[in-house]
């Protein structure tokens, strides 16, 4: 059973019964964010707007080896890590981390999951995270709600409320070289690859949902040569 509620960002809510006309269009497409959406997953209303669709999530998680561990750096309601079905996942909301656990009993990895309540540049969630071995880092901050798809190019400077997608991937190579960044489909291809350091392995691919493009993923670091695409972009 889903929660209704019109109070606050972090209140559990479902498209059907909130008055919030604008999460109609997500609701609508309910199925591509998760094919198992009536056997009770949950999000709020941020979520509806952030979360990865399956698809891409699936596909992003593919170019994992099964055995490596991932840090999700900004989990959300738990879309990627569903896929990556790995080790290490954060929030800094408690809502948020409750859905995350939820949404992944649901597609029956939850023990295959850590979730830490905390921030990403939070120094003790950070050694934390630095007591495991891990294999990489997925990157996926605040695009700052879909005001993005009003301009014709989203700067990177703006990542976050202006924190800057340099900052936060400088800040995860603390953690690993091996980095997954997802950002907006209008983000400047030679933005994101000013962030990529000389001698490491970098790929920027579109990714697309019925020939639509919906965002750039990123991946640096070399070991994404070994599961590299060659066709580049990736529809579905």
């Amino acid at each position: 059973m889903t929660k209704c509620s019109g109070k606050g960002k972090s209140t559990i809510t479902d498209a059907k019964c909130t008055n919030n006309g604008k999460l109609d269009k997500y609701y609508a497409q309910r199925y591509r964010y998760f094919s198992q959406y009536d056997l009770g997953i949950m999000l709020d209303t941020e979520s509806w707007y952030s979360v990865t669709p399956e698809k891409i999530a699936e596909y992003i998680a593919s170019r994992c080896d099964s055995e490596h561990v991932i840090v999700d750096a900004f989990c959300g309601a738990g879309g990627n890590t569903i896929q990556f079905a790995k080790h290490c996942k954060k929030d800094i909301d408690p809502i948020k981390i409750e859905l995350a656990k939820n949404n992944a009993k649901v597609y029956g990895v939850l023990h295959k999951i850590e979730f830490l309540i905390g921030s990403f540049f939070d120094h003790v969630i950070l050694e934390e995270i630095l007591g495991h071995k891990i294999d990489g880092v997925f990157l996926s901050p605040p695009w700052n709600g879909p005001s993005y798809l009003n301009s014709d190019v989203y700067y990177q400077h703006d990542m976050m409320n202006g924190y800057g997608t340099e900052k936060i991937i400088n800040y995860a190579r603390q953690i690993s070289h091996n980095l997954i960044l997802y950002v907006p489909r209008n983000s400047l291809i030679e933005e994101l690859e000013s962030f990529g350091l000389e001698d490491e392995y970098m790929e920027v691919q579109k990714v697309s949902l019925s020939r639509a493009v919906k965002a750039l993923v990123v991946f640096y670091g070399n070991y994404f040569w070994q599961t590299r695409d060659p066709s580049q972009d990736f529809y579905f």
